[in-house]
């Protein structure tokens, strides 16, 4: 149920050579593990071959999802996610999947026209919080809670958001100007949150805080900060543009 805010709150010289007798080509240099094709992906989540490892919609991250090592926990979605990753990470408590602190601030990864949000600890760490983007400054809520066993249904994102009373979503409370998603699209769309600025946490602090995460941890919190630093770049996110800021 993430939108750019979550529902209750809202891109980590040779030595000299003598010059030859006679001209001659120089050799081709090797292609470096990362860059060869036949390399193997030392990620234990990946994308099958063929799917993409950057789902700009609820029903492509679902997909990514469902052919996850099970069990599927939310450092194994943020493994198998293309590089670079673009993200925004907040510390507001403002939010029905709240930072902890700084060192555990709520992450919101920016893909296109896909926001998924996480956080490495508290209330919210089994979350998996989707915002897909339905224009005029709404998102399409979604949601799902991890770790999985199994594969999900394509409604399930949809589904636990819906509201107990049976009418609207849980991410109502917050989110104004609910209505079905436009264009026959599954879920309701409601009005963006932006992060309250004085909340925001630079990335170059979150790293600082994945980097002291030792081999020996290995709890939820270190899992997922290593999942996101450990394979690829990590670049800032460009800001929110649109919606009203979370500020309550």
């Amino acid at each position: 149920m993430v939108t750019l805010s979550a529902c209750g709150d809202a891109d980590r010289s040779p030595s000299p050579v003598p010059p030859a007798r006679e001209p001659a080509s120089a050799p081709a240099e090797s292609p470096t593990a990362a860059e060869s094709p036949t390399s193997p992906d030392p990620r234990r989540c990946k994308p099958s071959p063929g799917l993409s490892g950057s789902p700009t919609s609820i029903a492509e991250a679902v997909a990514l999802l469902d052919v996850l090592p099970a069990p599927v926990t939310v450092a194994c979605f943020v493994e198998s996610l293309d590089r670079p990753l673009r993200i925004i990470a907040t510390a507001s408590p403002l939010s029905a999947q709240p930072a902890v602190d700084v060192a555990s601030p709520r992450i919101l990864i920016r893909n296109g026209t896909l926001t998924m949000a996480v956080v490495p600890a508290g209330m919210g760490k089994r979350l998996l919080e989707f915002g897909e983007d339905a224009g005029e400054g709404r998102t399409i809520k979604g949601e799902v809670e991890l770790p999985l066993e199994r594969s999900l249904r394509a409604s399930a994102p949809y589904d636990r958001v819906l509201a107990t009373e049976g009418k609207g979503t849980s991410c109502g409370v917050c989110h104004d100007d609910e209505a079905p998603a436009p264009g026959l699209r599954p879920g309701l769309a409601s009005e963006i949150l932006r992060p309250t600025p004085e909340f925001e946490v630079p990335l170059d602090d979150l790293r600082q805080a994945a980097a002291r995460c030792s081999s020996d941890d290995d709890d939820e919190r270190c899992a997922l900060l290593t999942a996101l630093f450990d394979h690829g770049p990590v670049l800032e996110a460009p800001a929110f543009v649109g919606g009203r800021i979370c500020d309550h």
